[in-house]
This record gives C-alpha cells, sequence and structure tokens, in this order.
C-alpha cells in the first residue's frame, strides 16, 4: 500500500486517445475554433491548479542539521558528554563537545551542499505556449495553461501539457524522455482503440515535456500539472510506503527508524549498528572499572577515569572522518562529471553487481547517424566522430576510403544526392559547434550528404525546390521536386517496401523480380544489425508535365528509378564498450532495459560487448514477454535477461526487485521520466544530466556528461571509498583497542593505599583517541585509488567486518596496548624500585616516577599508533613495498603528532597539571626500541598472512584474455558481421573471466 500525495483533478473521465476529437471536445466544452473564454480559464485554475509539477519537499537546513543530531555516534558522545560534565572533567566534556560540534558541522555542510546541487540541476521546461482563446492566438506562461485550452504547436516546441490531436499537419514527437523511444513519434488525428496501451502507442496524444521535431498540429489539453503522464510519475515517486505492522512490531519499527537501524542508507545502518555494539562495550567496560572500587566511595579521578575508559571503546572522530571522505570523494567524482545527491551512495557503488541501463542517450549518443549505404550491390560504411552533428568521419567501401565530392562513384553520388535534397533538415557550424534544425533521421542523411562533399548548401543554387509533399505516415514516403537547369528532378524516400513499389528500373535496366529479393534481402541484412533503413529513388519529370499542378498521388505513381538503401541508427557511445568491458573483469554485470526494438536494442548490445555473440536463450526478451511471467517464473530462470525491449517503466521496476530477490545489488541508470519509478527502487539510482528533473529527484547520482562510462568510473571510486573506511576503521578501532587494553589492564597497579594507579590520565586517554587517531584516519580516507579496485568481485566490498578484519583488529590492538603496558613497567619495576605513591591520579608530590612511566607510555603507545597508520594502508603488504609517498596528507599528519608529543612531555602546567606526566631521558630509548619491536612484530603478521591466508590469485592472463574478447566482439560487430537477430533465444550469460586479487582495505 501507498500513502499518496494529494490525487490529481483530472479533467476527463474516460481515456482521452480512446475517444474521437469531437468527443473530447464536446467532454471539455470548448469550440477548437474560439478556445475558452478569459473566465472559464479563471474557473478551471481554480479547479485543476497551475500546470506545474509539484517538486518534492526539500530539507531544511534545520531539518538536515536535526538529522546530524540525532546520529547514533552523535547521540552517544552527547551522553559522554553530560557524564563528564555531571563528574566535573571539563576538560573532556569540553572535548567532546568540539567533536560533537565538528561532526554535527561537517555533516550538515556536506549534505547541505549536495542539496545545493541538485536545486542548480533542476532544468526549466516550456516557458510560453501558444494558445487559442477568445481573445485569439497568445502566448501564455505554461502553468497558465487549463484542460480544454487549445493549444497550436510547431516544429521545435516544447509540448506544455498532455493533450488530444484535434488537427494534424505531419506531426512527430520526440518522446524518449517518456516511453525511451529513440525515434520521434508519428503522430494521427484518428482514436487509439486499445484502452490500455502503452503511452509510447499512444499516438493520438501528446505529452507534457516532449519536443515537437517536425509538423504542426492543433491540440486540446486533457490533463495539466500532476494530472499529466510525468506528473503521475512524480506523484508516485513522491509516495511514501505505509506499514501494516500492528501493535509490538509496529512500535519497535518506530524504535528501530529513531535508532537509525531501518528506513536508512546501507552505509548509515552499518555506522549506527557499529556506534550501538560499541555503546554497549563502553557500558560494560565502565562497569569493569567501576567494580574495582567496590561500587562505593567512588572517588572523582575514578570516576574521570571511568569515563575515559568508557570513551575510548568509541572513534569518537568516526562521524567527521566518514563526512570527510565521502565529501572528498562526492568533489572528485564532480570533477569526472558525477555528481552526488546521496554521499552513501559513494559506498554503496562498491557493492554493485548488477547496472541496469537505458540504451537511448546513455549507452547510445542519442542522435541518429547514417552508418551504412548500399547501392548497386555495393556497401559503403560511414565513420561518426565524437560529434554526430559534424561532417567529419571517412566513407569506405570494404576498407577502402571513398573520396568526397566529384570523385564519388556514380551510384553513390547518386543516391547521395538524394540524401542531400530529399531533405528538410540543415546543420550549421557555430561557435559552440555543430548544430543541427529539423527531424532526426534526416539530419543524419544531411550530415552523411555532407560527408560525401554534397551538402544540400552546395546544392541549392543549382537545385532550386518547386514541389514537396511531407512525409505522410498513411504512405511512409515523402517526395520533393527540383527545377535544375531546363529539367525536373524528382526525389522519393521513405520505407523500402513503399519506395520499391513506385520503382520500374535499377541503375537504368529495368527492375526485375530478382532484383527486388536481392534488395529486400539486403533491407532484412542492414535490419538484422539494428538499423531502421530507408529506401531512395528518383526520376526526370517528363517534358511538358507541370509537377507543381500533380496531386501527390499522380506525382508518387509516376515511374522511378531505385537508387539505394541507407541505414540509420543511435551509435554508442565511443566509451561505452570499454566501460561494459571493464564492468565484466569486476564480475558486474550491465544489462540493458530500453523501450527500443528488440533488433535495434540487441545489435546494440552486440556491438559493445552487453551480448556475446553466442548468447544463450533467454538473454533477451521484450517487456511484454517479461511481464507475462509471473514472479515464481521469473525467480526460477535461470538468470535474468540481459536485454529487455519494449521495456515499459514498471517492467523495469520487476526487473530490479527480482535482482533484490536474488540478494543481488543493483544500480540503475536512465535519464527519462520513464526511468524514475526504478530509479527510486534501485540501491543506487543514476541519472543523466540532461535527462527529467523528475529522474533526478529520484536518484542518487547524477552523471553531467550523460556517459555510461562515467558509472564505472563511479563505481571505482566507490570501491576506493570502501576500502578506506575499512583502512581507517581498522586505524581507529585497534586504536581503541589499543587504548583499552592499557586502561583495563592498568588498573591491577595499586598503590600503598590499594587504589588502582592509571597508566594513562584521562586526558592522556582522550588525547590519544581524538588527535592521535583523527587526523591520521582521515587521511586514510584520502587514500589514491589502488590498481585492483576494478578487479575484484562485488561480494570484496559488501562488508567490511569480516573475519580478517577482526583478526587484525585484535592483533594491532593488543599488540599497541601490551606495548605501552610494558613500557610503563619497565620504567616503574625495571628502572624504579617500583613505588607507585599514594593518590598520583590526582596530585604531582611523591610521584616523580608514576609521572614518568606515564609520559613514557603515552610516547609509547602514540608513536605505534602513528607507525600502525602506514600499516593500515595495506592488509598483506609489507610497509617496505607500500608507497608512503602517495598519500602526502597522511605523511604530514604523522610528522607533526610525532613533533606534538614533545610540547605536551615538556611543556610545564601542560605536562604536570593537565596530563599528569613528567619530562623524560632516557626513557625515549626504549620507546624507540617499542617501535622497532612493532614494525617487527607486523611484519612477521603480514607475513604469515601472505604465506597462510593469501588467495591464490589467478593469473592477469585471463583479465588480458577478457579485455581482448570483448575487443574482438566490438571489432566485429563494428564491421557489420553481427548477422541476424535471433529474437528466439530466452536467458543471458554472465560468465566473463575475472581476476580475484589480494583484499586490499
Amino acid at each position: 500500500m501507498t500513502k499518496q500525495h494529494p490525487a490529481a483533478v483530472h479533467a476527463l473521465d474516460f481515456p482521452a486517445h480512446t475517444a474521437p476529437a469531437e468527443k473530447v471536445l464536446e467532454a471539455l466544452s470548448v469550440d477548437p475554433d474560439t478556445g475558452l473564454s478569459e473566465a472559464e480559464v479563471q474557473k478551471r485554475l481554480t479547479e485543476y491548479g497551475p500546470n506545474r509539477i509539484k517538486p518534492p519537499p526539500k530539507a531544511s537546513l534545520g531539518k538536515i542539521f536535526f538529522r546530524q543530531v540525532a546520529n547514533a555516534m552523535t547521540v552517544i558522545l552527547i551522553g559522554a558528554m553530560a557524564v563528564s560534565f555531571g563528574v566535573m572533567d571539563w576538560i573532556s566534556g569540553g572535548v567532546i563537545a568540539a567533536l560533537i560540534i565538528l561532526n554535527i558541522s561537517v555533516g550538515t555542510w556536506t549534505e547541505w551542499e549536495a542539496e545545493r546541487i541538485v536545486a542548480n540541476l533542476a532544468t526549466v521546461g516550456a516557458p510560453e505556449a501558444v494558445v487559442r482563446r477568445s481573445q485569439g492566438t497568445i502566448t501564455i506562461k505554461v502553468d497558465e495553461v487549463v484542460p480544454g485550452d487549445i493549444v497550436l504547436l510547431k516544429n521545435g516546441d516544447i509540448v506544455p501539457a498532455d493533450g488530444r490531436i484535434v488537427e494534424n499537419s505531419n506531426l512527430e514527437a520526440d518522446e524518449a524522455f517518456l516511453t525511451g523511444e529513440s525515434l520521434p513519434v508519428q503522430k494521427q488525428v484518428e482514436a487509439v482503440e486499445e484502452a490500455d496501451c502503452p503511452v509510447g502507442d499512444r499516438i493520438d496524444m501528446v505529452f507534457s515535456g516532449s519536443t515537437v521535431t517536425k509538423g504542426r498540429a492543433t491540440v486540446v489539453v486533457t490533463g495539466t500539472g500532476m494530472a499529466t503522464e510525468i506528473g503521475k510519475i512524480a506523484t508516485a515517486l513522491q509516495s511514501k510506503a505505509e506499514r501494516t505492522e500492528t501493535g509490538w512490531a509496529a512500535r519497535w519499527h518506530w524504535v528501530k527508524v529513531k535508532l537509525g537501524l531501518a528506513e536508512t542508507s546501507p552505509l548509515q545502518y552499518k555506522l549506527n549498528s557499529l556506534a550501538f555494539c560499541l555503546l554497549a562495550a563502553a557500558i560494560v567496560t565502565a562497569i569493569v572499572v567501576l567494580s574495582t572500587t567496590g561500587f562505593k566511595d567512588i572517588p572523582k579521578s575514578m570516576a574521570t577515569y571511568t569515563v575515559a575508559a568508557a570513551v575510548s571503546m568509541l572513534p569518537v572522530s568516526m562521524v567527521a572522518v566518514v563526512s570527510l571522505t565521502l565529501a572528498q570523494a562526492s568533489a572528485a567524482l564532480s570533477r569526472t562529471h558525477v555528481l552526488v545527491r546521496r554521499m552513501d551512495a559513494i559506498e554503496a557503488l562498491a557493492g554493485i553487481d548488477n547496472v541496469c541501463s537505458d540504451k537511448t542517450g546513455t549507452l547510445t549518443v542519442g542522435r541518429m547517424v547514417v552508418r551504412k549505404m548500399w547501392t548497386q550491390g555495393r556497401t559503403f560504411d560511414f565513420e561518426t566522430g565524437q560529434d554526430p552533428f559534424e561532417p567529419k568521419g571517412s566513407v569506405t567501401e570494404e576498407k577502402v576510403v571513398v573520396s568526397p565530392g566529384g570523385q564519388l562513384p556514380h551510384e553513390l553520388k547518386s543516391l547521395a544526392l538524394c540524401t542531400a535534397l530529399c531533405n528538410q533538415a540543415t546543420i550549421e557550424q557555430g561557435e559552440a559547434g555543430w548544430t543541427a534544425n529539423g527531424d532526426p533521421t534526416e539530419t543524419a542523411l544531411q550530415v552523411a550528404a555532407h560527408k560525401l562533399g554534397l551538402g544540400k548548401p552546395s546544392l541549392t543554387p543549382e537545385y532550386v525546390q518547386i514541389v514537396e509533399h511531407p512525409f505522410d505516415s498513411s504512405v511512409k514516403r515523402m517526395s520533393i521536386a527540383y527545377a535544375h537547369g531546363n529539367d525536373t528532378l524528382c526525389l522519393l524516400k521513405g520505407a523500402a517496401e513503399r519506395v520499391l513499389n513506385c520503382c520500374t528500373t535499377w541503375g537504368g535496366q529495368e527492375l526485375t523480380s530478382a532484383d527486388r529479393d536481392t534488395i529486400m534481402d539486403e533491407v532484412e541484412n542492414l535490419a538484422s544489425q539494428g538499423l531502421r533503413v530507408l529506401a531512395f529513388a528518383d526520376r526526370m519529370a517528363d517534358p511538358g508535365v507541370d509537377v507543381t499542378q500533380q496531386s501527390r498521388e499522380d506525382f508518387e505513381s509516376a515511374p522511378w528509378n531505385f537508387l539505394g538503401l541507407a541505414g540509420i541508427y543511435d551509435p554508442p557511445r565511443a566509451e561505452s564498450a570499454d566501460a561494459v568491458a571493464d564492468c565484466a573483469v569486476a564480475k558486474i554485470k550491465v544489462r540493458m532495459l530500453t523501450g527500443d526494438h528488440p533488433s535495434t536494442a540487441t545489435a546494440i548490445a552486440l556491438q559493445i560487448g552487453i551480448l556475446s555473440r553466442d548468447y544463450p536463450p533467454g538473454a533477451v526478451m521484450t517487456g511484454q514477454q517479461f511481464d507475462a511471467l509471473t514472479t515464481s517464473e521469473i525467480d526460477a530462470l535461470p538468470d535474468l535477461p540481459t536485454v529487455v525491449a519494449r521495456c515499459a517503466p514498471e517492467t523495469k521496476v520487476r526487473m530490479v526487485d527480482a535482482l533484490h530477490r536474488r540478494h543481488e545489488t543493483t544500480a540503475m541508470t536512465g535519464d527519462g521520466v520513464n526511468d524514475s519509478p526504478a530509479l527510486k527502487r534501485a540501491d543506487v539510482g543514476v541519472a543523466m544530466g540532461t535527462g527529467s528533473d523528475v529522474a533526478k529527484q529520484a536518484s542518487r547520482i547524477v552523471l553531467t556528461d550523460d556517459n555510461f562510462a562515467s558509472i564505472v568510473r563511479a563505481i571505482n571510486k566507490g570501491r576506493n571509498v570502501f576500502k578506506n573506511l575499512a583502512k581507517f576503521l581498522l586505524y581507529l578501532l585497534s586504536g581503541n583497542v589499543g587504548e583499552l587494553v592499557v586502561l583495563i589492564i592498568g588498573l591491577a597497579f595499586r598503590d600503598r593505599n590499594n587504589e588502582s594507579v592509571f597508566p594513562l590520565s584521562p586526558v592522556a586517554a582522550l588525547w590519544i583517541n581524538t588527535l592521535t587517531a583523527g587526523p591520521p584516519a582521515m587521511a586514510l580516507g584520502l587514500e589514491p585509488s589502488s590498481k585492483d579496485s576494478m578487479r575484484l568481485p562485488p561480494s570484496e566490498y559488501r562488508t567490511i567486518f569480516t573475519r580478517e578484519f577482526l583478526a587484525d583488529l585484535m592483533f594491532y590492538g593488543w599488540l599497541m596496548g601490551a606495548q605501552a603496558l610494558v613500557n610503563f613497567v619497565i620504567v616503574v619495576y625495571g628502572y624504579f624500585p617500583g613505588n607507585l605513591g599514594a593518590h598520583c591520579n590526582e596530585q604531582e608530590a611523591g610521584c616523580g616516577d608514576v609521572f614518568r612511566a606515564r609520559a613514557t607510555c603515552m610516547a609509547t603507545l602514540q608513536m605505534v599508533m602513528l607507525l600502525h597508520a602506514f600499516q593500515c594502508k595495506h592488509a598483506t603488504r609489507s610497509i617496505f613495498r607500500i608507497d608512503l609517498r602517495n598519500n602526502p596528507t597522511l605523511l604530514w599528519c604523522v610528522v607533526v603528532l610525532v613533533l606534538s608529543t614533545f610540547p605536551v612531555i615538556y611543556i610545564p602546567v601542560i605536562n604536570n597539571k593537565v596530563f599528569l606526566i613528567a619530562p623524560i631521558d632516557w626513557e625515549w630509548g626504549i620507546v624507540f626500541g617499542q617501535i622497532f619491536v612493532y614494525g617487527f612484530a607486523s611484519e612477521a603478521y603480514k607475513w604469515a598472512k601472505r604465506k597462510f591466508m593469501r588467495r591464490h590469485p589467478k593469473r592477469d592472463a585471463e583479465e588480458g584474455a577478457a579485455r581482448a574478447a570483448m575487443r574482438e566482439m566490438e571489432q566485429v560487430n563494428t564491421t557489420g558481421t553481427t548477422g541476424t537477430v535471433d529474437m528466439d533465444k530466452t536467458a543471458t550469460n554472465s560468465s566473463m573471466p575475472s581476476t580475484p586479487l589480494e583484499k586490499n582495505y
């Protein structure tokens, strides 16, 4: 069940696309010739509201601030601060308060910055609309359009609202943002019979936000604002799930939500769970410490020490380190055209094992180009550069470059002349590059003609247009005539069958039935490669015939000469094949979910490596086939389809849900409104920067360059962030364990009054827990990406707290704690006579030996922890094989913190009054001795892991073989030898070799 926003008000109680235009006009009480009166407009504006999409509620600064305060670790620190002030430990309380302010400030700033970025991404829809009202034809603001308005549309307009077509003059509209279909949709006035047909099949309707690419139309508005198709999707996205639990189950769920253990991101759940586990450990620690006093007559020093011991269990800088690490990663990604809306999405990307991608504009460039021309049995291949509108790129025949202009083969020149002149699109070069105006298909043909040196501008001085019969969906042709000297050149283009039916000759010879079979075989061959095929013909008008006076039927019924074919498609981005290959090596399955035709989708999938040439049955399905399966049938499939064509928005959501039932983590990329529900449902929704605002609001990441390859960079960064999280958590938590070892075991040291003597003062413990632990942890969060990040399977990035991590945590923590305690014992019992004095936890008199031992213990723990930061750079690699210079921030942090030890030990008042320590001299020898001991022990531990616990990685040659196979596939498909797409196949192929490597935190 869902809890809906206030329902949109609908103007009609029946589907507008199934009714004749006259019935729709009658139901809306409007005359198409006069439009609505001003009074009626105001009435309907009040009834239906302004024509705008209600944006989702924005997070206020106060709400963001409250979320940071309600963070589990922050709440725990607030409790620790309160206890510190309660026992009058002003220094500890003040330090914890400063940490709380830092954590809240960093978290609030990073989240507010993300919200600001999203606000800046908002795009402006159609600012104005031309409507016919009682006062005449006027231009109004889009939000003033009401149901019943008569809207006049022309080429280039953005449709302001959903509407039923009343009058049509060859209207075509680009609805890719809504349906995923890359080609413009040809519109008609006649009603569609099927009531529940997909939006893309309602060809008698226009939809808010779509763009008119050709023709004109008069439309009556049937839906505005949230009652439009785009509004319905926005409403669904803004709806919240309504839970069905009652009683104690509902109360427990409410508690988990408040504790951050439900309805939160995976990263926040992990951190909150860790925080509560550490809180439990801190409480146990406090009980253990207090138990040494018998829980009676607890002195202030012991109360303060108890707080210090409990806080030592908490990585107090963790929240700030996580926030800064994610903020730095977000900033780095923004420089590579990836904007992060939700910081936790970066970490979530690390475990992605499925990328469900739209095709149009995501894997492909989103613009049509000519790929092949065929004439007189000869095939010419067209190369496309970075900009599809730029007429650059070679034209080859069997890999031999064809010279443009007068050197062209005669048959190709005639075909190119027809593509240039039987065409109303134009391209031109401006300061910002090449731009086009006109139908996308005609634009592609015009660019191809320019590549052959026969662009329309170079021909029009000699050829003067005198007749045009625009493309008509009923005959699927367009024709045109030009005066050329004393002759009249007639040109024809359209669907292959329709053009061929008009032809009687081919190359000046009679067109035989064998010729027709040859041509249609080539049409099928081009179509099997995912190309949209158009045919072309020409003729010279008979002398004495005035073509300007002929009807269309007479003009096109004359005998024509067949020229050839052109294969057009939306090409894949240059980077898509490499990005798909990288995903295959990383064991990430790329799936294509598109609204395009199955043959087109399959051809593109083959070309960029999403499908192998021998893809198994079930790898390709249509949305209708997939939706016809029950949930149990889908779950019974050996693998889900790799390509789903004619995919509806609901199909994409079902795919994401099916992957979730298989416990797979999914990223969904897309740019249209149709992608938004799946973007929201996926673990990581990735929208395109030029996509709809609705899609951006539903996403967690936005690609400003609309490049599928950017998602691979984002996944790589996510994996690096995950490893860095593991690195600094190991550093922080092992430091906490080391401190705890010192503080708990140190309770065994008793003075003459049988009171515990603290080996570390509470302030010293807090110093190590904050300054010694915090800055190096932040620096570890900035570790550069490693080369093997994209060569490990996603399962390596699912959880940080593996058995190996926990083993490392306990080994390093106990080692560092034991070393500090050993040095305390050496000073007190080895060099000095073992006099622990009395009340040395509060005063200096008679406690010189203890104060020196404390200074030695503190210096030892600080120094080995700083060396430990370098060991945390890699889980198994020797420190002598780790590049210590690739993270200068960490290097400088260690240097500064080493130097900071000396003022603390040697400046009066700070040492003896605050830290309860005294200056040391010979003790530095055993401090540095323990540094060498730590280095030897940690290296021996890593050697043992490499020797007995390593993963036995496969040879890197497997990775090379995988990439070589992908490149070979790409090369074969690029040369057009993919063969016919077998649409009877039904399962997927996910067997790509990968290279498991040593785990690197």
